[in-house]
């Protein structure tokens, strides 16, 4: 029978927050009661920094986790009465968490409720391929290296003879895989589509 394998890259720490932050974890009741040494999620403001002799510019706000009486003093902002929002939180952390902070990453699993091994994937930098070495020991993997290597230009000329300049997707991209009969022994069929992306100047 034949065998289909379509591919999609959907990767990264923001997007899979992005898809957490739609099932919020339970809340308890807020707290009113704030008091000055209350560990707060403090947004503090911007530093003034300089560039040279005379460029001074404003960083961006950046979250630390600080007590209230700290964070009012250094000028941040925190939320004082709704300790309960998770939402609060994930606005001060996720920016950084995104950015790739680890201590922010660990703060934002905690409030989505994420084992340690859940948060350690989120932090894993996701990689193109899945062979350990960049030319395969193993055989059946090392003749399609060899095909490239050996047709690798041909299929470059035809496709851009056939389409102008670009590549062909392997995001958006369908393999079709089959047995097919042959009187000198069964052959392996591969049809792949790919999407054709034309190379864009910048």
């Amino acid at each position: 029978m034949p065998f289909r394998v379509s591919t999609s890259l959907a990767f990264g720490f923001g997007f899979a927050l992005s898809a957490l932050a739609q099932t919020p974890p339970a809340t308890a009741p807020a707290d009113p009661r704030t008091g000055d040494f209350l560990v707060v999620d403090c947004l503090l403001p911007g530093q003034i920094r300089r560039l040279g002799g005379r460029t001074t510019y404003l960083s961006a706000r950046r979250a630390v986790r600080t007590a209230a009486r700290d964070c009012r003093i250094r000028g941040g902002e925190y939320v004082e009465y709704d300790r309960a929002d998770w939402r609060s939180a994930l606005g001060a952390w996720q920016p950084q968490a995104e950015a790739g902070d680890a201590e922010a990453q660990t703060i934002v699993g905690e409030i989505f409720e994420l084992s340690e091994e859940a948060v350690k994937w989120l932090q894993t930098v996701p990689y193109k391929g899945s062979l350990p070495t960049a030319v395969p020991t193993d055989p059946l993997i090392y003749r399609f290296y060899e095909l490239i290597n050996v047709y690798g230009t041909t299929f470059k000329e035809l496709i851009h003879e056939e389409f102008g300049d670009g590549i062909m997707s392997a995001i958006d991209f369908n393999m079709d895989l089959a047995r097919e009969a042959d009187p000198k022994g069964d052959r392996v069929k591969i049809v792949m589509s790919g999407k054709f992306l034309s190379y864009k100047t910048y």
